[in-house]
């Protein structure tokens, strides 16, 4: 048996594909926003929910003031977050093992660590450290 390499070979004939068809998904969203209306009709007819309050106060200037002491402290969180982060991965990458042992250890902690029990801890320390003061090292404390 030979073959012919000269001749090229002939197409495949053509497929005529018939896209799936999902009537599940049509009737899946539409009980879904079913769903989402009544629950914003149920919140919005809900005396329990305290809308005359919720409008007295949330323009008040205390409300807005906190508001953007949040915006505020996320967005430099997020910077000091990014600038940790470069520093730690180029430290990570370096060839020195003293700084890719920090940056190990500062990751593995971090990572390795829940939330909530970092919270916790951080939320302890004031109670723990009642007063933290920068100095020399072991140097002779002044009483006053």
């Amino acid at each position: 048996m030979s073959l012919d390499v000269s001749s090229p070979p002939a197409s495949p004939a053509a497929i005529d594909a018939v896209p799936l068809r999902h009537p599940w998904r049509w009737v899946a969203a539409i009980v879904i926003l079913v769903l989402v209306a009544l629950f914003i009709y149920g919140a919005a007819t809900n005396d329990a929910y305290g809308w005359a309050t919720f409008g007295k106060y949330i323009l008040d200037e205390r409300i807005v003031h906190g508001v953007w002491i949040t915006i505020q402290l996320t967005i430099w969180s997020m910077l000091l977050a990014i600038v940790m982060a470069v520093i730690l991965a180029v430290m990570r990458l370096s060839p020195n093992p003293v700084f890719r042992s920090v940056s190990w250890v500062y990751l593995w902690v971090f990572r390795g660590t829940p939330v909530f029990v970092q919270l916790v801890f951080w939320g302890l320390i004031p109670t723990i450290y009642k007063n933290i003061q920068l100095g020399i090292p072991f140097g002779r404390r002044s009483s006053t």
